[in-house]
């Protein structure tokens, strides 16, 4: 079974661009899965992350051919189409920036090698390194491995902070890259 997955910092424009190219320059299918109520969206065109106040995106889920739609919660995505990649959308607002995260796990050498695809595009328009700053303890330890977007970059430059899906914990990108 391989399991891949990082953790990054970016705007939901930004987001919104690299599915776009996910999807139209490796032939790709995504949906989007929302809660409160739990619904599904084909992206086919225009991608907008951009959460409604009612209606919360969880995550944009990648397959290579059309998923199983016939489902009522993440759970059963999941098991009806398994190998999908899934693109976890951080919450932003306008003095925080959680992070996403881009994840597979398979056991098919074809999900693997495109998913391996879908992680390099990422790294394309990501850096990697900063470091994770607990303000409760002030303690601060490098993080090489966490990645950002140039937009998360400026936002943090903007005073913003970027935050991990849970904890009180913070990251700083290394301006210097």
């Amino acid at each position: 079974m391989t399991k891949m997955s990082t953790q990054f910092h970016a705007t939901h424009e930004e987001l919104e661009n690299y599915l776009t190219d996910v999807r139209d320059s490796l032939g790709l299918k995504l949906t989007m899965l929302r809660t409160l109520p739990f619904c599904l969206t084909e992206l086919r065109e225009e991608i907008t992350l951009k959460p409604e106040p009612e209606k919360r995106v969880v995550r944009v889920n990648i397959t290579q051919h059309e998923p199983d739609l016939k489902i009522s919660t993440l759970g059963d995505f999941l098991r009806k189409n398994p190998g999908s990649i899934s693109l976890d959308v951080g919450f932003s607002a306008d003095n925080l920036m959680r992070e996403s995260r881009l994840a597979v796990l398979s056991d098919e050498p074809e999900k693997v090698a495109l998913a391996k695809k879908v992680f390099a595009k990422l790294k394309k328009i990501t850096t990697a390194g900063g470091k994770i700053v607990n303000p409760s303890y002030d303690a601060e330890v490098p993080c090489r491995a966490h990645r950002f977007t140039s937009g998360a970059k400026q936002k943090f430059k903007d005073g913003v902070k970027l935050s991990p899906m849970v904890g009180g914990s913070y990251f700083e990108p290394d301006l210097t890259k």
